[in-house]
């Protein structure tokens, strides 16, 4: 018997390789049913997969002409069946990215608050990649220019993860990337005092934030649903879906307290 289950996303090995920050390493697994259809299954990815736009919970039997969104890549299903050929891969090209998922990424000390920005933002199709605590964000915007693909629509940074002056790569991301949006955010501070933050701007963020309540997550929602607000409004994305955004958090917050 020929091969049944192709498996999709950053690593080497996988049978399906995207080069794709937003793909998580094994993202998404094609499988060949007996009846000779073919499924798609989420492998627990970060930022999920998209079916002609849904996002899927479960293996979903995929019909000729589907339109897959893995991170920011584009799959167009073709069933052999239906038509001669497999299936083809496409990245977004730039003067499409409006019709694309916005993308953020992300720098955080506080594994829990990241969990926040990661659920909240993918609860309103916004994908989410990480880079450790530490590492040089300048030397990670430069691999992306590096490996041709897009820069994110925004770089949320705490400001103790970082080991360089914070302030200094948002001056010399001004420099070399005048369009990247700057987001910083003090994981440790319930309040930034309006100077703290006029300086951020003039340092080259476009705000200077406070980070989320983790004791009482719950007690706040109205701050929750600011700051997503905020965010969406600087990627010039769609309103709030206000319903995704509460059983998002909800999820997490029962999920910590198991």
């Amino acid at each position: 018997m020929g091969k049944t289950t192709w498996t999709i996303g950053r690593a080497e090995e996988c049978e399906v390789v995207l080069s794709d920050h937003w793909v998580s390493r094994h993202h998404a697994r094609l499988h060949l049913t007996e009846d000779g259809n073919f499924s798609l299954e989420d492998l627990g990815s970060r930022n999920g997969c998209l079916v002609n736009g849904q996002r899927i919970a479960q293996p979903l039997t995929l019909r000729h002409g589907d339109r897959l969104v893995l991170g920011t890549t584009e799959i167009e299903f073709s069933d052999p069946a239906a038509a001669n050929g497999q299936f083809a891969t496409t990245q977004q090209p730039p003067v499409q990215r409006e019709s694309a998922r916005k993308t953020v990424l992300i720098t955080h000390t506080t594994q829990y608050q990241a969990a926040i920005w990661q659920v909240t933002l993918a609860s309103q199709g916004v994908s989410v990649a990480f880079e450790s605590p530490g590492m040089e964000l300048l030397e990670t915007i430069y691999q992306f220019q590096l490996s041709r693909q897009e820069l994110p629509d925004l770089v949320l940074v705490d400001i103790t993860s970082q080991k360089s002056n914070t302030y200094a790569f948002c001056r010399q991301c001004r420099a070399s990337y005048p369009t990247l949006k700057i987001m910083l955010v003090s994981s440790s501070r319930t309040e930034i005092f309006p100077v703290e933050r006029q300086w951020a701007i003039h340092q080259g963020a476009i705000d200077f934030i406070p980070g989320f309540q983790e004791r009482n997550l719950m007690a706040s929602p109205l701050e929750i649903v600011a700051k997503v607000e905020l965010v969406l409004k600087v990627l010039s994305w769609q309103p709030l879906q206000q319903q995704s955004l509460i059983g998002a958090v909800l999820a997490l917050h029962k999920s910590a307290f198991k």
